[in-house]
């Protein structure tokens, strides 16, 4: 090897060890006898820092890469006012290009840790339905083709339909709800606002598991014939190991779309 193609080797190879995700790698992701990344600090609460709603049979935490570098072993141990976790849903996705950053480290953290988990994609109604459901698929299969999730894939809706009319803007929907399901073998799961899901989603989409977020209320405000089975009812939540705020969620009941097998792993049942 000349001089010449040994420099230019060493500096691509710096400048790949430069980027944010292997100067992560390489200083604290990886503890060498588990793999589950420990976060700097301490990050543990006396409290949750909010009012949990009443008559709940289970709760769970979303996350994405806002959360930061997370220690999944103390949010599996973690207690919210002596109540376990009993899942989490990690965002993969988010439209037709990019990858949440932080997704293979805390897709195969919560699996290390034994937290029941599901996969999400945030929705961008400009983009292609079936682009975003390919993408959203190549993260979250394995090499055999399935579904890696103990839970149902989740489409997270939120952003209003500019420059497409309301009927393309549910067909596109549909085409990502539809190409995930006949690939995974799931009905996926359907997120978004209250208000949101009243104005332009519903009763379209009243057939789908509805994942419901208001805030400040005792209960979602959604019409009174639709039913939900998972409520994120703050953003503001502490829970140990991780060092900002994060959404919590409860259901009412044990949804159907848990696995009877993953049941097993629930507290309490």
């Amino acid at each position: 090897m000349t001089f010449l193609a040994l420099a230019i080797a060493l500096f691509i190879i710096g400048l790949a060890l430069s980027r944010p995700y292997w100067r992560l790698l390489r200083k604290r992701v990886l503890n060498q006898s588990s793999e589950v990344a420990i976060h700097q600090g301490d990050c543990t609460y006396s409290s949750p820092g909010v009012a949990l709603p009443e008559n709940f049979r289970m709760m769970g935490i979303d996350v994405s890469h806002h959360q930061g570098l997370i220690d999944w072993k103390k949010v599996a141990a973690a207690k919210i006012k002596s109540k376990p976790l009993s899942f989490v849903f990690v965002r993969a996705t988010y439209g037709r290009w990019k990858n949440d950053k932080y997704f293979t480290y805390n897709w195969k953290a919560t699996a290390q840790v034994g937290l029941l988990r599901g996969a999400y994609h945030y929705f961008l109604p400009t983009q292609s339905a079936v682009a975003q459901a390919e993408k959203f698929l190549s993260r979250v299969c394995g090499p055999d083709g399935k579904y890696q999730g103990d839970l149902p894939p989740v489409l997270d809706v939120e952003d209003p339909p500019t420059g497409i009319s309301r009927e393309e803007f549910h067909s596109e929907i549909q085409q990502w709800l539809d190409l995930v399901e006949n690939r995974t073998g799931h009905r996926p799961i359907l997120y978004s606002g209250a208000n949101f899901y009243r104005v332009n989603l519903y009763p379209v989409f009243k057939s789908y598991p509805l994942w419901v977020a208001h805030y400040q209320k005792n209960q979602p405000s959604i019409p009174h014939t639709q039913s939900w089975d998972v409520w994120q009812f703050t953003d503001k939540a502490r829970i140990d190991g991780i060092c900002v705020a994060v959404d919590l969620n409860v259901c009412p009941h044990i949804p159907s779309f848990f696995p009877p097998q993953a049941l097993r792993t629930v507290h309490g049942n």
